[in-house]
């Protein structure tokens, strides 16, 4: 084959492994395989990292011992892939996805890193090397002192923090324990942030923010911080309106209980 043969871009290749090709380019491209190593082999390495990615963020709800696996498998494909360009001199257009593949798995390590920043990301283990059953300590001082009314979560608390869409969320709470209580702050950030005694679940979309608590006694209370620049935040607890509030107002609703603590609000179940 000539230099001056025209490659297939990485993004044909990608959609080609992937099955997402018209069935006449598809042939095309196989046809060019047929006599292009490069391409092939492009081809499979492609498959081989979406394999990797695939697999990395399947240990996502169970990490288990890939505090180790993640980061030195992740480095050691860079390192062979590397060898493998000096060793076999490519096309400038092929030479340019090597770096590509480089730079999408240095990409995928440095947002794990950046997720092990919160308390609660798994990935913490990943690269402290600690054991997934420890308590991990909070990196930050986000995380609230112990609760003077006696009622003290057992382990560290979990929590995240999203943007606004549109300048609004949803905030729902379920499973609410029944001597819990949920702190609302209004804040200078940019976004909702939230934190909650350890077992309960988040799920999130734009907009939306949702947590599921275990339901267990003692178990503290549920943080929430608010933007003062957002339009309008809704909370719910067990599907009822609990509150709203806007820039200017401020609306208790008659299922919970409200008082003030320490600059926040405080809402309970009415009994």
């Amino acid at each position: 084959m000539n230099d001056r043969t025209i490659h297939p871009s990485e993004g044909s290749l990608q959609a080609l492994a992937d099955g997402e090709l018209e069935p006449a380019r598809a042939a095309d491209i196989q046809r060019h395989l047929v006599e292009c190593e490069d391409c092939t082999r492009r081809l499979d390495q492609l498959r081989e990292l979406a394999g990797a990615v695939t697999e990395a963020l399947g240990h996502l709800d169970d990490p288990g011992d890939t505090e180790r696996w993640v980061p030195d498998r992740a480095w050691d494909n860079i390192r062979a892939r590397r060898q493998d360009v000096r060793a076999h001199p490519r096309p400038p257009a092929v030479r340019g996805w090597r770096q590509g593949a480089a730079a999408a798995v240095v990409a995928l390590l440095l947002a794990a890193g950046a997720a092990t920043a919160l308390p609660w990301s798994p990935l913490r283990t990943w690269f402290s090397g600690s054991d997934p059953g420890e308590v991990l300590a909070p990196l930050s001082d986000a995380s609230p002192a112990a609760s003077t009314d006696g009622a003290l979560a057992r382990t560290d608390p979990v929590g995240l923090t999203m943007d606004l869409r549109d300048g609004e969320m949803d905030v729902e709470v379920e499973a609410l324990a029944d001597d819990g209580w949920i702190e609302v702050r209004r804040t200078d950030a940019a976004g909702v942030s939230a934190e909650a005694p350890a077992g309960t679940a988040f799920h999130s979309a734009p907009g939306r923010l949702r947590m599921v608590g275990t339901g267990e006694l003692h178990q503290g209370p549920i943080r929430i911080a608010l933007p003062r620049s957002g339009r309008r935040t809704v909370l719910t607890i067990d599907g009822q309106v609990a509150a709203e509030w806007t820039p200017t107002e401020l609306v208790v609703h008659g299922v919970v209980a409200a008082d003030s603590l320490d600059g926040a609000l405080r809402l309970r179940r009415q009994p």
